[in-house]
């Protein structure tokens, strides 16, 4: 059999082991674990990461944000005595939990496609394409951080080029996290696109435009306001400044649109999520792993209309440690940081997510970039000796399927830690963002000064 050849040469002689392992890599996570998943008794074919990609590639979704979000939209239309949230949330049992910035793509797809009604498609198309933005900006993120922190195992050439962000893209695409959030008719399918152009525009020292993204991204989801205080913690005057701006206006036509009571009224719903959270297992936080320990609420139906019981335990556990692991992101170590590398953008942000209280499987999809960063900075610093890429190996594995079999605990509360595998990979994930952000500023400092003369521009 002859050997598969490339514009007159052999493309594997053309491919560094790297290109090649990661590739293999890529398909046998994908194929054997799937193949292992499903031979399990308990696990069916709707119950793996492939079921959830396929659902993308077919435009198929349901309406898991879109719901909600045009049930108070058309209650703002013709409101009553009490405030959106009071009677889309409390009132009526809608799990409505987004800020009212979240129904500005209502009000700009009305007024190009004007009607009596709300018509998904043009949202869920929107979400579709989101998917290929993030698949394409992974790639461009692994290129650069190869580039940047790996240049001997940058690709050689254009064929490894090709193979490593096809790679990439392919790994994107069935990224579980990611295929769920389109399944589900997630808008949190935009904000994982959004995040993946941020952490490309910070590697490429656009902080400004960065910062316009992140303040986008805030609009949608204000858990992640906090990279406004990041960047003022860490004195960078342009993405701060760009992010508030950009938050500053989208609040402003909120507010415009449908008023101060409406938009004060989002500060309850916070406040009750924050006290009981979600004991459903796709909740994968610390609040979501109390919950199910402590036997507070359902673990394997989802209450469309109902959160569990308010338990003491669980909310001061819950308060405790998003302080503990906020507090470390915004503070700990901060001399290593000042200059606000890109991993310092990722821990903050991955701190962000694992502290809320409701961190569902979808919102995960913000690792995928993390990886693309992680290889090739991790091939450069092994902070973990020989452990350091079967470290990274498992969390990948962990967090880029569905693992249906481990839901069998769900009958016996002490054994529901293991429905959790999905933030273990996330804390894995921090670990390792923390390691390399030590090992890279422990190298920075170890260099002589540079010139003034030659030194490249600051992110600032």
């Amino acid at each position: 059999m002859s050997k598969l050849s490339f514009a007159g040469h052999d493309l594997f002689e053309e491919l560094s082991p790297l290109a090649r392992w990661l590739a293999v890599f890529a398909i046998a996570n994908l194929v054997a674990v799937t193949v292992v998943l499903i031979a399990l008794p308990s696990t069916g074919w709707r119950d793996v990461a492939p079921y959830d990609v396929a659902r993308f590639l077919t435009f198929r979704s349901t309406f898991d944000s879109w719901g909600p979000i045009r049930e108070a939209w058309l209650y703002l239309q013709d409101p009553g005595d009490d405030a959106v949230y009071q009677a889309v949330f409390f009132d009526a049992g809608t799990k409505f939990q987004y800020a009212l910035t979240s129904l500005l793509p209502i009000e700009a797809m009305m007024l190009v496609l004007p009607g009596d009604d709300v018509r998904f498609g043009p949202l869920e198309l929107v979400s579709w394409f989101a998917m290929w933005v993030t698949a394409v900006f992974v790639a461009l993120i692994f290129l650069r951080s190869l580039d940047q922190y790996t240049p001997q195992y940058a690709p050689r050439s254009t064929p490894e080029r090709l193979l490593l962000a096809a790679t990439a893209m392919g790994m994107t695409l069935t990224f579980y996290p990611l295929a769920k959030a389109t399944s589900l008719g997630q808008i949190q399918t935009w904000i994982n696109a959004l995040f993946a152009i941020l952490v490309w525009l910070w590697m490429s020292r656009r902080p400004v435009h960065a910062g316009i993204v992140g303040g986008v991204i805030c609009a949608i989801k204000p858990q992640l306001g906090l990279l406004l205080l990041w960047g003022l913690l860490r004195r960078q005057w342009g993405f701060s400044g760009a992010f508030a701006a950009t938050l500053g206006v989208i609040g402003m036509v909120t507010l415009g649109l449908y008023g101060l009571e409406h938009n004060l009224d989002y500060l309850h719903v916070l406040s009750y999520i924050s006290r009981h959270g979600e004991s459903y297992y796709p909740n994968q936080s610390i609040n979501g792993l109390l919950n199910r320990l402590l036997d507070n609420g359902p673990n394997r139906d989802f209450d469309v209309n109902a959160f569990p019981p308010y338990d003491a335990t669980v909310y001061i556990g819950t308060i405790v440690t998003s302080v503990i692991i906020v507090a470390a992101a915004l503070l700990w170590r901060a001399g290593e940081h000042r200059s606000a590398s890109a991993f310092d953008l990722l821990i903050a942000a991955l701190s962000f997510t694992i502290a809320s209280p409701v961190a569902w499987e979808h919102h995960y999809g913000v690792l995928m970039p993390m990886y693309a960063m992680l290889l090739p900075a991790m091939l450069r610093w092994p902070v973990f000796g020989s452990w350091t890429l079967p470290v990274l190996g498992v969390s990948y594995v962990l967090s880029s399927h569905f693992f249906d079999v481990a839901q069998e605990a769900a009958g016996t509360p002490l054994l529901t830690p293991v429905q959790s595998y999905l933030l273990v990979a996330a804390f894995l994930v921090l670990a390792m963002l923390y390691a390399i952000r030590h090992r890279e500023a422990a190298d920075a400092d170890a260099q002589p000064e540079p010139d003034a003369a030659r030194m490249p521009a600051t992110a600032t």
